[in-house]
């Protein structure tokens, strides 16, 4: 018998929301192995050694592309990441794997920067000794002299040596003013880490989440000092990513200052926390490879790379959906609008999914730059998985800041456990029978009904009354049949 679903054959792509299982992903496959391979080494729950792994492609990407959504806005590929995992989790071990390369790079980078500081110091020094020389040729009462020795004070301003500048910076225990003052002294582009988020969660670098939030949106920002001149971070780009315990993130959101939620800090965290693997972690003796997380490691320092010999850091790549992929794109884009409304999972937390479609656009993008060359348009498939993850990453987040009403919950379990009856060919069913055999929660009238109301306004779902018996009819969208109704009325099957 032909399988029938409560939901049949959307005509349009919609938005997944994911909670504990993460998605099957395709394409990107040195990604993927890599992580796979890391997963098998370190027995650390697979999402969280994702999230590693996207961080990096971040931090990596962010200096050299931007993305171009199907609206028009062109914006960064930096992702904000918060992976929460309790002591003993294998954090900082995960970290390890996937940093290799951006430590590489930066301590190549910082090295030649001492070379460059020193000669850069010495010509300093040079040219203020020409700079006195110049001075000291001038007559004070000579009117015509000193405007010569202007002119050449002058041009002489104008050969003074550019101080040279770092390409990235790797950060950890900093306060937001170190962080700002950096940024506008080196390239603007930086990584914010820690596998023991305690460190920032009780200190000061992330003590002003307003501009924390300008960073992620790459907007310029004006940086006031008290002993030296103000200065400007223009075109910012910093990938943050902290992985924490439980415990530590409480207790930041109970001291924070600021209103974190609603200010839009937590809405643009791809947040992750995983089930544990403790108590599975069995010790085989087997010494596993680490090709594919090498490779990987060697893709990131070749972005870096390459994002450093930009003559000028804001003429990034601008990257672009192709043009099925753009339709997909705004299919999900409107979905999620329409999940933003009324019952809708959404409703509560728009600064979150206000984000989403945006949050899309920058995985696909590094998702595309670890596989493709960064003169192609972004595909459908690479799309698609992005989606899956953010939608995953979207249910995350949900599960740590905004657990669902209970009716919502009992939804979602209710669709579940209809969808069994309908798969089985069952059309029509007892309302009687939920009470009776439901789910937990759901054996009595008032939590049932208020879980059917949500349930019919996101999938078809209708009800009518037989012989004074209130029956659902899970394929609503079919003509009635009442040779069927009467067929399924006499099975009797409990799921």
């Amino acid at each position: 018998m032909m399988n029938h679903h409560l939901n049949i054959a959307p005509v349009k792509h919609t938005f997944p929301v994911g909670c504990e299982s993460f998605p099957m992903l395709y394409g990107a496959n040195l990604l993927t192995y890599a992580v796979s391979e890391v997963a098998t080494i370190t027995q650390a729950p697979l999402p969280m050694v994702y999230s590693a792994a996207l961080s990096a492609l971040s931090v990596a990407a962010q200096g050299l592309v931007n993305i171009k959504s199907p609206t028009g806005q062109v914006g960064p590929v930096s992702l904000s990441l918060l992976t929460i995992v309790e002591s003993g989790g294998g954090k900082s071990t995960v970290s390890k794997f996937f940093t290799r390369g951006i430590k590489v790079f930066e301590k190549a980078k910082r090295e030649a920067y001492q070379d460059y500081l020193r000669k850069y110091k010495l010509k300093l020094e040079l040219h203020k000794d020409e700079e006195i020389q110049i001075r000291a040729s001038m007559e004070l009462g000579n009117k015509s002299q000193c405007n010569q020795v202007l002119d050449k004070l002058t041009a002489h301003e104008k050969s003074k040596p550019i101080k040279p500048k770092l390409p990235m910076l790797l950060c950890e225990d900093i306060t937001i003013e170190a962080l700002l003052a950096i940024l506008s002294e080196h390239t603007p582009n930086a990584f914010l880490f820690t596998s023991e988020g305690g460190v920032i969660f009780k200190g000061k670098g992330l003590s002003n989440t307003p501009v924390m939030n300008s960073l992620w949106s790459g907007d310029d920002i004006l940086v006031s000092r008290k002993v030296v001149h103000s200065s400007q971070v223009e075109g910012a780009r910093l990938t943050m990513h902290i992985m924490a315990q439980k415990s530590a993130l409480i207790g930041f959101m109970d001291r924070a200052t600021d209103d974190i939620v609603g200010n839009g800090f937590t809405a643009r965290l791809l947040v992750c926390n995983p089930t544990s693997n403790y108590g599975s972690r069995f010790v085989s003796g087997v010494e596993h490879t680490t090709d594919n997380v090498d490779a990987f490691n060697d893709m990131v320092v070749e972005l870096a790379t390459k994002s450093a010999e930009l003559e000028d850091y804001t003429a990034k790549k601008t990257l672009c959906f192709s043009g099925n992929a753009k339709v997909i794109w705004l299919d999900i884009c409107n979905d999620i609008e329409m999940k933003m409304g009324s019952a809708g999972i959404y409703q509560g937390v728009k600064g979150h999914a206000s984000k989403l479609a945006e949050n899309i656009s920058r995985v696909a993008a590094l998702l595309h730059c670890s596989e493709h060359s960064i003169e192609d348009e972004i595909s459908t498939a690479t799309l698609l998985s992005a989606v899956n993850l953010v939608g995953y990453y979207s249910g995350q987040y949900m599960k740590v800041f905004s657990a669902p009403p209970k009716y919502v919950a009992d939804a979602q379990a209710l669709m579940q456990w209809l969808s069994a009856y309908a798969n089985s060919g069952v059309r029509y069913l007892k309302k009687n029978k939920i009470l009776q055999n439901g789910p937990v929660g759901l054996r009595k009238k008032t939590p049932l009904d208020a879980a059917m109301n949500h349930l019919k306004s996101w999938h078809p779902l209708g009800e009518i009354t037989s012989k004074n018996t209130r029956v659902i009819d899970l394929w609503p969208q079919q003509p009635f049949d009442e040779f069927k109704l009467k067929q399924d009325l006499l099975i009797d099957i409990v799921f």
